[in-house]
């Protein structure tokens, strides 16, 4: 049927039983969300959190996806919340905002004082009762243009057109219309916008006079100003470089080639003849730093699950060292018997071989 045969009213009751209908589907959605959470199901798809599933699998926005993720979890325990949302007295918006402050003690009291309320009024009441303590993180990508200082007179000067000629170009504005088709020169095109980073965030006391106390040593080195953005880059690459499992592993290799440069033999990993690494009898959990860095390395530092549908976990949080065989049961600690993931999927695989029974021992939260 075309909408546009219906009656004022029949297309006012039709939009109102689906609206009813879409608030009621939404309410499965969060249903569906819990269970899937509960059997940790993204997990052996190859994702490392269920945001991460929202996103990628069920292609949400990362608004949308924190909405009903935060839903989900306060449906998950307080099922009464499912009529509200369906009759339209709680949002998604609305509940996601108090989810994280619902428990059995307040819930009655924050659910009577937000029940109709838009997001806006939800913001006002949340920020007096529960006042903001610090500044809330963002990371903004911006994009900066590239200045070229360099101006087309540079290029005929390369193209040695006479001085006269040139001083007389420089006067005029550089335009196809200023210049005779004797002087017409490609110019190069201008350089790509250089990405950069808006980084909002606030720290305490303590670590805004730490941060002050490292300007005024870097100032000595750099008289010009020590500017946030260059103490910032001082202290990450220092601590990258004690910490990163790559620049510790190029070291490695750095000093390994020299050393055999010196001694004029080819450095161990341009060596064929040397043969497969003796196996290390593990005689305790601690896996040696050579070993940690080059699995890390091979594993591009991110959790190497990968689902049935071959979707790999990437993920860079939590990360920890699995063993293929696990230790427990005579593992190595060998490269090849070890593989990066995030601490989720570890618990996940260590559920998949020992059972969740056994591991239900060991593994809290």
């Amino acid at each position: 049927m075309e909408l546009r045969y219906l009656s004022n009213k029949e297309l006012s009751v039709a939009l109102e039983a689906l609206v009813k209908h879409e608030r009621a589907t939404s309410v499965q959605v969060l249903e569906h969300l819990v269970e899937v959470e509960r059997r940790e199901l993204f997990l052996q798809d190859g994702y490392g959190s269920l945001f991460s599933y929202c996103r990628k699998k069920l292609l949400y926005s990362e608004p949308a996806a924190n909405r009903r993720i935060c839903s989900a979890r306060a449906l998950a325990k307080f099922p009464e919340l499912r009529c509200l949302l369906i009759e339209g007295e709680l949002s998604l918006t609305t509940l996601s905002l108090v989810s994280r402050q619902l428990n059995d003690e307040n819930k009655d009291q924050i659910l009577a004082s937000i029940r109709g309320k838009s997001r806006s009024e939800v913001e006002e009441i949340l920020a007096e009762t529960r006042p903001q303590t610090k500044t809330v993180e963002r990371v903004r990508q911006v994009v900066v243009a590239q200045v070229t200082s360099a101006a087309p007179t540079a290029v005929l000067r390369a193209a040695k057109i006479p001085a006269q000629t040139l001083s007389l170009f420089s006067a005029l504005q550089p335009s196809p219309e200023n210049v005779s088709g004797a002087l017409m020169v490609e110019q190069a095109p201008p350089p790509a916008p250089q990405k950069r980073y808006a980084l909002s965030f606030s720290v305490d006391e303590k670590t805004f006079a730490e941060l002050e106390e490292v300007r005024a040593l870097l100032s000595s080195s750099l008289p010009k100003g020590v500017s946030l953005e260059e103490a910032l880059k001082v202290l990450l690459g220092q601590y990258l470089a004690q910490h990163s499992p790559a620049r510790r592993q190029a070291r490695r290799l750095k000093v390994a080639d020299k050393r055999s440069s010196s001694i004029g033999e080819p450095s161990p990993k341009a060596n064929p003849a040397m043969g497969e690494e003796k196996k290390i009898i593990p005689t305790s959990r601690h896996i040696p730093a050579k070993i940690r860095d080059e699995v890390f390395c091979r594993d591009r530092g991110s959790c190497s699950f990968v689902g049935p549908d071959g979707v790999r976990c990437g993920s860079r949080h939590n990360l920890q060292l699995d063993h293929i065989v696990p230790f427990a049961v005579g593992g190595a600690h060998d490269a090849e018997n070890l593989h990066v993931t995030c601490s989720r999927h570890n618990r996940h695989l260590a559920k998949l071989y020992f059972g969740e029974e056994h591991m239900q021992k060991f593994l809290h939260g």
